[in-house]
């Protein structure tokens, strides 16, 4: 167990806080700085190999900052999640800024996530998101989500599994391409506040674009603001 420590990773190609390699670590009241990888860089990246060996971090009250100089190119993770990962996360604080892309969380493999009472804010880059999931099926409940940027700004972007969404506040704002919740799977959310706006009229602003998916919506408010503005679309669903 961590537990009242402080990582810090500064430089280089690979700038990570925390690489966990099928491993289980238990952190309470730490934070995490990782500042200016020339290629990427990360607060905590996860790696499990296969089910049976799985990387497991437990964060609580934990504090994560990401940062990129202004104008600076490569990657931006808060989280890098891969392969067999399964990572719970409670009371926790995400900020990451700059990069080409730049991400608050991002799951590919069968990665999961389970996230409540926290907060991700994503300050610009030319390519922004909240969450971004490829994994199998998580879990977001009651956390606030923001999300600025330049070109391309997905508040949460599930691509392929289905995702629990209760109590979301998400707040999505962007020069191109802007959107609160993109989805392909089969999803019932509730209790939630999606507002996305942009402050260039000509821009495409959706609040959740659902693709090929089967979507149930509950208690949700959705607000768009200026630009092209579409509060939900449906594409071949």
């Amino acid at each position: 167990m961590l537990s009242l420590v402080t990582v810090k990773a500064t430089g280089g190609d690979y700038a990570t806080a925390m690489y966990n390699i099928d491993a289980d670590p238990v952190l309470r009241h730490v934070a995490l700085v990782a500042e200016n990888g020339a290629i990427e860089t990360a607060g905590m990246r996860n790696h499990g190999s296969i089910p049976t060996n799985r990387s497991q971090p437990d964060l609580k009250d934990v504090s994560i900052r990401v940062f990129r100089n202004p104008g600076a190119a490569g990657m931006v993770y808060g989280l890098n999640n891969a392969e067999e990962s399964y990572v719970k996360l409670q009371n926790v604080s995400i900020m990451t800024s700059y990069g080409d892309t730049n991400y608050g969380i991002y799951n590919s493999g069968n990665s999961v996530i389970n996230i409540v009472d926290s907060r991700i804010n994503v300050i610009y880059g030319q390519i922004a998101y909240g969450i971004r999931t490829a994994g199998r099926p998580s879990i977001v409940d009651h956390v606030e989500i923001k999300v600025t940027g330049a070109s391309s700004v997905t508040g949460i972007d599930s691509i392929s599994q289905d995702m629990v969404i209760r109590n979301l506040y998400l707040d999505v704002s962007g020069e191109e391409n802007v959107t609160g919740i993109s989805t392909t799977a089969r999803q019932e959310w509730y209790d939630s506040v999606v507002k996305v706006s942009t402050g260039i009229d000509p821009v495409t602003t959706i609040g959740i674009f659902n693709v090929v998916g089967n979507l149930t919506l509950n208690r949700f408010d959705i607000q768009v603001n200026r630009g092209s503005a579409e509060g939900i679309n449906n594409l071949d669903s």
